[in-house]
């Protein structure tokens, strides 16, 4: 599940690096993203040769991206968070940029925490059911087996009168 999740926001990141690669142009001299449609909790840079050139990734996130290289997927711990980046390439008038985007890890943790705090709650509680269920079927099905069990215990080898008392059956 958290591999699924994982995947899923990889390709969310992918989506909204094409997005911004989409929707960038360069006005008056200065890079400018218009008209692109990011996700909440979605960050982005464009990083140049000479380094980041427009985003919102915080300071300290761009500058723990600098001192690695900038990769093409990272899991980076910056700004006290987790943070997922990844990368991908444009080249806009003749210049080749990399469009980095990064999230947050954080929500896929506590959903992962949250699901595996529901599992710990469900798994004993299906068993507990299960195991109950189980016994209350046994008993059932055994009870006309300890019905004539006990009724054979006053029976005796003297008094052959006595019977069971078994119901007509086709068992």
């Amino acid at each position: 599940l958290a591999r699924s999740w994982e995947r899923e926001r990889e390709s969310l990141l992918m989506a909204q690096a094409q997005e911004i690669a989409a929707h960038l142009e360069r006005e008056g001299g200065r890079w400018v993203l218009e008209g692109a449609s990011l996700e909440p909790g979605i960050y982005y840079a464009l990083w140049g040769s000479s380094g980041p050139v427009l985003g919102n990734l915080p300071p300290q996130l761009v500058q723990e991206l600098a001192a690695r290289g900038i990769p093409d997927r990272v899991e980076v711990k910056a700004a006290g968070r987790d943070w997922r980046v990844s990368q991908t390439y444009t080249e806009e008038q003749g210049q080749r940029l990399a469009v980095l985007v990064a999230c947050p890890q954080g929500e896929i943790k506590a959903r992962l925490r949250g699901f595996l705090f529901l599992l710990g709650l469900a798994v004993p509680g299906t068993l507990f059911v299960a195991a109950g269920g189980g016994l209350f079927l046994a008993r059932r099905a055994l009870e006309p087996i300890d019905r004539i069990s006990a009724r054979a215990r006053f029976l005796s080898a003297t008094d052959l009168s006595q019977r069971l008392g078994l119901p007509h059956g086709k068992d």
